[in-house]
């Protein structure tokens, strides 16, 4: 009494390969806090200067020819901040 091969109904080898489904669990113990990471300062500017990155800040989006837009809120706000 010989067996007969597994993966089928019929008792047939399947021709396609079998794949192995793993459950996929989430890691939230390893999850680092982003939020109160400190961003790192570039040498030869104060903390408060806003310095755009090399990646935006040679982009032509920057070039002065660019319409920006704030709206009146924004104004506002940027207004009670000072100069």
């Amino acid at each position: 009494s010989g067996s007969t091969p597994s993966g089928t109904p019929s008792g047939q080898a399947s021709p396609a390969r079998s794949v192995e489904i793993i459950e996929k669990r989430g890691r939230y113990g390893d999850l680092e806090d982003v939020c109160s990471r400190k961003n790192p300062r570039l040498d030869g500017h104060p903390a408060e200067d806003f310095v755009l990155p090399p990646a935006f800040g040679h982009s032509p989006l920057f070039d002065g020819c660019t319409k920006v837009v704030v709206s009146d809120a924004e104004k506002t706000i940027l207004g009670d901040m000072g100069p």
